[in-house]
């Protein structure tokens, strides 16, 4: 098979997860057609993921790594396909990926990954725990799947300028910060991440 080839497949393998993401990603359906918008940002979504297996196949990363990366793309399509067309994502469309990234690190020994992910997840976990509401175990594993894969530094920065973004849509909108749902702000913020550096995926 030929480099063009193994681009080609693989850009079209991640089109076709950031396509299913969108998909299934949303755990609320609402009936009637699908308006013009939606269709919009779903295309733009599979778009951009089927551009980044394109870009992950040409700097040559292993075949597991980019399967890894794939699920980690459907998922922040997910997410943030939900959150543009005001449905909560998926529980299913965050915690899948999730299993992935862990066994992939667990299979290659990367703890710190595992350790990441947990580290990044604990302050969301506490406030799900004390504040429950229907976002809030999502919101939580995003976290958790921002720090697996991003690594905890890069985290911390998704999950400051996502927590900017939140507030300021918030103030925006003239609705409290509790109210604007999270999941979408982190998974925006680490597709950015992992668009800009593909290889830091687990």
């Amino acid at each position: 098979m030929t480099a063009s080839t193994g681009i080609l497949i693989a850009g079209l393998f991640f089109a076709a997860a950031g396509f299913a993401g969108t998909l299934f990603g949303s755990g609320e359906k609402r009936p009637g057609p699908q308006p013009l918008a939606q269709a919009a940002v779903r295309m733009g979504l599979t778009i951009v993921c089927g551009a980044a297996g394109a870009f992950a196949a040409s700097r040559a990363l292993p075949v597991d790594r980019i399967v890894v990366a794939a699920a980690v793309m459907a998922s922040l399509s997910a997410a943030v396909y939900a959150g543009a067309v005001g449905r909560p994502a998926s529980f299913y469309a965050v915690l899948v990926p999730l299993v992935v990234v862990g066994l992939s690190a667990t299979l290659d020994s990367a703890w710190m990954a595992l350790v990441s992910g947990i580290v990044a997840a604990i302050p969301f976990g506490i406030s799900a725990a004390l504040f429950p509401r229907s976002s809030s175990v999502p919101d939580a594993l995003f976290c958790a799947l921002a720090g697996a894969t991003l690594g905890l530094m890069p985290a911390f920065f998704v999950l400051f300028g996502a927590s900017l973004a939140t507030v300021g849509v918030a103030a925006w909108k003239r609705r409290p910060a509790s109210t604007v749902r999270f999941a979408p702000y982190v998974a925006a913020f680490t597709l950015i991440a992992l668009l800009g550096n593909l290889s830091l995926a687990v």
